[in-house]
């Protein structure tokens, strides 16, 4: 289950939502072998990623800042990254054709996060 602040206004919201998606993606089987640093670095740049893609600005540089997070760092985790976000913007665009064409109007289905 993701909390979410509920002072935060929309775009942060999604913000978070995606940032803690990337998490589950990228490091629920492989959370032993990766820094908290390295894992704030690629869930945050995969919100930033989702964020980008859909047309919301994001503040990521100032979350990263606080965990000192480098360039080389970055470029490291782009691929995983990239797949991260791909993942996701694939769920929300296919979720919203499956609402455009009819579907789960009555009670729609939890987003399902495949491995």
């Amino acid at each position: 289950m993701i909390e979410i602040e509920e002072t935060l206004d929309t775009p942060a919201r999604c913000g978070v939502i995606a940032h803690e998606i990337g998490h589950e993606l990228m490091h629920r089987t492989n959370r032993e072998g990766t820094t908290r640093q390295q894992r704030e670095l690629e869930a945050e740049s995969v919100s930033y990623a989702v964020l980008a893609h859909f047309g919301i600005h994001s503040e990521s540089r100032f979350y990263l800042a606080t965990y000192d997070v480098t360039a080389e760092m970055l470029t490291a985790s782009l691929q995983s990254i990239g797949n991260a976000a791909k993942k996701i913007i694939s769920l929300i665009e296919n979720s919203g054709k499956q609402i455009e064409e009819g579907e789960g109007e009555q009670s729609p289905a939890p987003l399902v996060i495949p491995a």
